[in-house]
């Protein structure tokens, strides 16, 4: 027996438009769609912040592009948290089955909010006893059901299957987290209002490289008949 839920998805969102295919069309659409999420109150977090910010580690879980956001993030949370980060790939999560602590805050990350093995790795962090939060594109997923709160990317519907705008935006919602774990700091008082201030001017800045979309077609072209490619 399970809940019906209804979800408010746009019929813009899951149509093409004038775009050849979805994966060009949600590139693009990462002005718009990092605005929304930066505008999103994190008020699942609320009523929780102060037993978040007694947690002696962060343990952040995803597979794919979603663990790539933890590996984004992690040098801020080392930096400003002053707490114990982990990153874990889900999947070699599950095969070692490592000791979590009460004390831990496990952060796990997926778009769909059903994504197989980190659902496993939270019913062993459940287990454990672990504060557990989900970061989530999908309100009504297994993942934000089962986590004691989520944070809700507000990126509409991903359609293509390699990830764009919820990675963009998943990484600005962990950023606009941060910055309420340590809204209380004084001393953090000055690098939370320059990241801020980047925060609100990261669309614009989006915007103009997804505006040379002439010069990103030249250098595809030029890549794409490239036999080995080494990246620095």
């Amino acid at each position: 027996s399970r809940i019906v839920e209804d979800l408010s998805i746009s019929i813009q969102n899951i149509s093409l438009g004038n775009y050849p295919h979805f994966m060009l069309k949600e590139i693009m659409e990462q002005p718009t769609t990092l605005l929304q999420t930066i505008k999103t109150r994190l008020d699942n977090i609320y009523p929780h912040l102060s037993t978040i910010q007694n947690c002696d580690t962060f343990r952040f879980i995803g597979c794919g592009s979603s663990f790539n956001v933890a590996v984004s993030v992690r040098p801020l949370f080392e930096e400003f948290t002053n707490r114990r980060i982990i990153l874990e790939i889900a999947s070699d999560f599950n095969d070692r089955k490592p000791t979590v602590f009460r004390s831990d805050c496990c952060i796990f990350i997926s778009q769909s909010g059903e994504t197989a093995d980190t659902l496993v790795s939270l019913d062993h962090c459940r287990a454990s006893g672990a504060f557990c939060i989900g970061v989530t594109n999908t309100p009504g997923s297994t993942l934000s059901r089962n986590t004691d709160c989520s944070i809700f990317l507000n990126a509409g519907a991903e359609i293509g299957v390699a990830s764009t705008k919820s990675y963009s935006s998943s990484i600005a919602s962990l950023v606009n987290f941060l910055l309420l774990l340590i809204e209380d700091s004084k001393k953090l008082q000055d690098a939370r209002e320059k990241a801020n201030l980047a925060l609100i001017h990261l669309p614009e800045t989006i915007e103009k490289v997804t505006a040379n979309q002439g010069q990103i077609e030249k250098l595809a072209d030029i890549v794409k008949t490239q036999k080995k490619l080494l990246i620095l």
